[in-house]
């Protein structure tokens, strides 16, 4: 099962789109 790499890919999208909207 690959259910951890969609969930640190999940984390990692979640980053990026908190720091593209500036809220850090």
């Amino acid at each position: 099962i690959r259910v951890a790499a969609l969930s640190v890919r999940f984390v990692i999208r979640v980053g990026v789109w908190y720091n593209q909207t500036g809220y850090t």
